[in-house]
């Protein structure tokens, strides 16, 4: 096994609460999961951070592979008295490179039947049209990503491309929501 790859396992385990599937087969690692690893890890840096600067606002995040390791991390929360259905807004992690699959949809689902208001990190339109109707928020790169590729600003900033400019997100925020609806119309920016 190559260094890299254990190191990569190890990280994705202590982030997600276990490893990856495929890292583990692509290691060949025999790296044990712990399910309350990320609970520990995400709850206990939610609580640090909210002692360390009550007044901002900072959101906790439910971390896993599967609903297994999702719910072992809700359940930390509500042993350390968080209710997540008080939240303003939870994340949802570890969905980005999953979110076109009926496993996240469904993952979705779970936690906004529970009244739980989430918001989605890195989501594309794809994984939106699978899943907007359970998230109150979501956030992605895609339109800066393509925005790197127009050349001049067309909204008079002087800018070499449209990468950073807030009337060309507004207007692919715009499309995204117009390819989901109806599910889509409760997605919000904060502020907007």
């Amino acid at each position: 096994m190559r260094r890299r790859e254990l190191v990569d396992a190890r990280r994705d385990r202590n982030e997600a609460g276990s490893a990856k599937p495929n890292t583990l087969r692509h290691t060949s690692s025999q790296l044990a999961p712990d399910p309350d690893a990320c609970a520990v890890g995400k709850v206990g840096s939610f609580l640090h951070l909210k002692e360390l600067a009550p007044d901002l606002p900072f959101i906790p995040v439910l971390q896993g592979w599967s609903l297994a390791d999702y719910d072992a991390c809700h359940e930390r929360y509500q042993r350390e008295g968080i209710d997540l259905a008080r939240q303003p807004v939870v994340g949802l992690g570890s969905v980005c490179r999953r979110q076109t699959t009926a496993a996240i949809a469904l993952l979705a689902a779970h936690f906004a039947n529970l009244s739980i208001r989430l918001h989605g990190f890195g989501v594309s339109t794809r994984g939106l049209g699978n899943f907007a109707a359970d998230l109150v928020s979501a956030d992605s790169m895609a339109w800066s990503k393509g925005g790197r590729f127009l050349r001049g600003c067309a909204h008079g900033t002087g800018a070499k491309n449209e990468a950073n400019c807030p009337q060309h997100a507004l207007a692919w925020r715009s499309r995204v929501l117009a390819k989901t609806e109806p599910a889509a119309r409760q997605l919000a920016i904060p502020g907007l």
